[in-house]
């Protein structure tokens, strides 16, 4: 995984995301105050192996984008 583009349009409470691995790590947290209407981003490299899961866990509604790449082995 390479990129991920969270948006959220808050009327009245905050919100937060986490995105979450296999191994119940969080490796990208994004919040929102009150009246906020804004994207969030995170770049960098996590692996995601063949099985293993990805969560994303919101306390309010969030439009969320992942991409990357995928490798297969030679």
């Amino acid at each position: 995984m390479r990129c991920i583009d969270a948006y959220a349009n808050v009327s009245v409470a905050s919100r937060e995301l986490h995105v979450i691995g296999s191994d119940e790590q969080t490796f990208a947290w994004f919040s929102w105050g009150p009246t906020d209407q804004a994207a969030r981003q995170w770049t960098g490299r996590q692996v995601i192996y063949a099985g293993e899961t990805l969560q994303a866990q919101s306390s309010d509604l969030v439009d969320l984008t992942v991409s990357g790449y995928l490798l297969q082995t030679p």
